[in-house]
């Protein structure tokens, strides 16, 4: 947040950061990215999603999918067996989560990413 909002002033121009999330302004054009923003700025009145935005739905949506996953009658044990059945690709997050047994890590895909005229610009994404 502090460098995204310096960059204008050319403050931060050239900082880096690592995250495990697409920042969404150079994606705001893809139709999943596009969808979700158009509904969450008219039900926020934001100009843009910011990261806790991101993060929560993304979260938000692991537990959903979880649950609709999850065999009758929800129990602990049912809901533990289908998070650990999760595969998907998160578009909003630019992220394929996937879960079983032995990995409980979502996602582990990390965006390089710098400063550059005033925006997040991915340079490098590890998986």
């Amino acid at each position: 947040v502090v460098a995204k909002g310096l960059a204008a002033q050319g403050v931060t121009s050239g900082v880096f950061a690592g995250s495990g999330w697409q920042d969404l302004e150079a994606r705001v054009g893809e139709p999943g990215v596009a969808e979700w923003v158009k509904e969450y700025t008219a039900a926020t009145g934001e100009k843009l999603p910011g990261t806790g935005a991101i993060l929560g739905r993304s979260g938000a949506e692991q537990f959903v999918r979880a649950l609709e996953a999850a065999e009758e009658p929800l129990t602990r044990e049912s809901f533990l067996k289908a998070m650990r059945s999760l595969e998907y690709y998160d578009a909003i997050s630019a992220v394929n989560v996937d879960y079983s047994g032995e990995d409980h890590v979502g996602a582990s895909t990390i965006f390089i990413s710098e400063i550059e005229n005033g925006s997040w610009k991915t340079i490098e994404t590890l998986n």
